[in-house]
């Protein structure tokens, strides 16, 4: 298989799996908001809290990337995101959450 094609279906499947991840985090939000007695406010400002971090990581991976190479950096990110949304799940208190 070329190299082009075999990088751009890895590109291909990393942005499908990151979607339905996030995806699968947004189907959730009413029952973390239940779960954790969040008013609406408070909800609001924790989902403003994802384009910031979103931001912030998409720089980092900028720049890791040149440094190692992006398949390396998505070799790592993509475990670490699929961790950070079960953690959303698994958190008991909002400490954990906000974390």
């Amino acid at each position: 298989m070329r190299v082009d094609l075999r990088a751009r279906l890895a590109g291909y499947g990393v942005f499908f799996t990151t979607g339905l991840l996030f995806a699968t985090l947004v189907t959730r939000i009413p029952a973390l908001q239940a779960r954790f007695g969040l008013s609406e406010a408070a909800l609001t400002a924790l989902m403003a809290l994802v384009p910031v971090v979103a931001g912030v990581g998409s720089v980092l991976a900028g720049r890791l990337a040149a440094r190692f190479g992006s398949a390396a950096v998505l070799r790592t990110a993509q475990p670490l995101l699929a961790a950070a949304i079960v953690g959303v799940g698994l958190a008991p208190d909002l400490v954990t959450l906000y974390t």
